[in-house]
């Protein structure tokens, strides 16, 4: 019954918003990307943010102490482009903020649009109206815009595992958004307005070295200031991790974060996954211990056709149809490696870049 709730939970995805007020204008947006080390991502992608449509913009970029050759390409790129601001770290002035909030934090000081959309170094857009489709959810009331961000599609058994944890992951940051209980984003893709951006927002989001998405949304979101967007032009694509290795600590690093959600936030999400370990333990019980092979199938495939039924609608959104099949065959060996992932995030971790990508 708890997965059934919360499938039925994420089904007010496509459920129609509250129409935005027509004449609601806003003066612009600042793209803000943060950068560290980043010189071959934003080498193949910063270009692709330079011809967005119907809204004025800029685009700033903060090299954040970075080693390679970013600097070096910034400087060159900002010759040739009015829209790009270009900002160079070479410290932290004694911040104690942790990963790249000060990084981000100095960016967005810097925009000049009252709007700041934030998105990575290895992500492109869609296409031409990635920053419209974000500018149209702001009203009077919408301060917070939470956006989709797929991974690139490749083979091999580790992409169909990214692929499962961003459409999970999605499922429940959005549907949640839309019921009036906001509690993340995803920072490859979402915006805010400006003036919620304070210093004290990121101190009070400091409790990690992710979660600068995570905890500020936690700490901003309500169910008046927040809507999401989930339309094919709204997305911003991310390469994915060819590493399996690399993914692993990308993944504890971000789940670490959730540790400092508040308690409710902390259930809400936690029963979902915690329902899904206890159900694929009990079909390994079942399996083992009880010889009970018919009933296994039986339950799993009952699991499999509810959750088809009632989010085909989303992956039809997501163009995500195809992964019905890599979930019938990987959907229980992601849940008990979510188990592993989870409990190594109880341990530290240091930077908040874990590779030169």
């Amino acid at each position: 019954m708890t997965l059934l709730s919360y499938y039925l939970i994420f089904t007010q995805i496509n459920r129609k918003g509250k129409a935005g007020k027509i004449n609601y204008e806003i003066d612009g947006i600042s793209i803000v990307i943060c950068a560290k080390n980043e010189y071959h991502n934003l080498k193949n992608n910063l270009s692709k943010f330079y011809n967005q449509e119907q809204v004025n913009y800029e685009i700033v970029v903060v090299n954040d102490c970075s080693t390679d050759q970013t600097a070096d390409f910034l400087d060159n790129e900002i010759k040739n482009n009015d829209l790009l601001k270009v900002l160079h770290l070479t410290n932290h002035d004694n911040s104690n903020l942790k990963g790249k909030r000060y990084a981000l934090q100095k960016g967005v000081e810097l925009a000049k649009y009252n709007y700041v959309a934030l998105t990575d170094a290895d992500c492109f857009p869609a296409g031409n109206f990635w920053l419209k489709n974000l500018a149209l959810q702001f009203n009077n009331e919408i301060k917070i815009v939470l956006g989709y961000s797929p991974y690139v599609k490749r083979g091999g058994f580790l992409n169909k595992l990214i692929q499962i944890e961003t459409t999970y992951t999605a499922l429940q940051y959005l549907s949640f958004a839309k019921i009036g209980k906001p509690y993340m984003g995803v920072g490859r893709n979402m915006a805010y307005e400006k003036s919620l951006l304070t210093d004290d927002i990121f101190l009070h989001s400091n409790k990690s070295l992710s979660g600068d998405d995570d905890l500020v949304v936690d700490l901003l979101a309500n169910n008046r200031n927040t809507s999401i967007v989930l339309n094919e032009d709204s997305f911003v694509y991310s390469l994915p991790e060819i590493s399996f290795k690399n993914w692993i600590f990308q993944k504890t690093r971000h789940y670490g974060a959730a540790k400092h959600y508040s308690l409710n936030k902390k259930i809400s999400v936690g029963l979902f996954n915690g329902a899904n370990i206890f159900f694929y333990s009990l079909l390994v019980y079942l399996f083992v211990f009880q010889f009970s092979y018919k009933l296994v199938i039986s339950l799993y495939l009952l699991k499999f056709i509810f959750f088809v039924f009632l989010n085909y609608k989303f992956l039809q959104k997501i163009k995500q149809q195809k992964l019905i099949y890599t979930l019938f065959f990987f959907d229980i060996i992601y849940f008990f490696l979510l188990l592993l992932l989870h409990t190594k995030s109880l341990f530290s971790l240091d930077g908040w870049k874990y590779k030169n990508r």
